[in-house]
């Protein structure tokens, strides 16, 4: 029991931080490649492909705005509000003020927790990327340890127990 409960808290925040990293890495890759193609004048025909493509692999959705915060190209379909209000979001927000660091948060929209990133565009183009994951995965994996452990550690106190009985009944 001594080893359990460290060694839960451990890889709850294991999986916590490499969830992030996932997602600050994929968010990253995607500004890069956003800025690329707008350098390029392609942003148009391949950007919303490779969006859809990432939100896919990711299990999330992806947004790519402009300097002014107008809709470059998203992964699912968002209203004429939404994504007249993608510019005032906080994350984008910090983005496109050309915020060094990648900005994570965590909110719940409909009962679910999603783990949001933004990051600005890369090679001195203005715009962001915004990057949005359940954590759903994330609880259960980590649910999932924690009852491997309890599991574990009443295995452990069942042999001591049995052990304990076995020795008091031969003495």
């Amino acid at each position: 029991l001594c080893l359990e409960i460290p060694l839960g808290f451990v890889y709850s925040r294991g999986e916590r931080e490499q969830v992030v990293g996932a997602a600050r890495d994929e968010a990253e890759s995607v500004s890069a490649y956003a800025a690329l193609t707008l350098e390029t004048g392609r942003a148009g025909r391949d950007l919303p492909e490779r969006v859809a493509h990432c939100a896919a692999r990711i299990g999330g959705k992806v947004v790519v705005v402009d300097g002014s915060g107008a809709l470059l190209a998203t992964s699912h379909p968002l209203s004429e509000e939404v994504s007249r209000s993608l510019s005032s979001r906080p994350g984008i927000v910090a983005a496109l003020r050309g915020a060094s660091s990648v900005d994570v948060r965590t909110s719940t929209i409909g009962g679910v927790e999603y783990l949001s990133v933004a990051a600005p565009l890369g090679h001195g183009t203005q715009g962001a990327v915004w990057l949005t994951v359940p954590t759903r995965m994330v609880h259960e994996r980590v649910h999932h340890v924690w009852l491997l452990l309890a599991l574990g550690g009443l295995g452990v106190l069942t042999a001591v127990v049995l052990v304990g009985f076995g020795i008091a009944h031969w003495t």
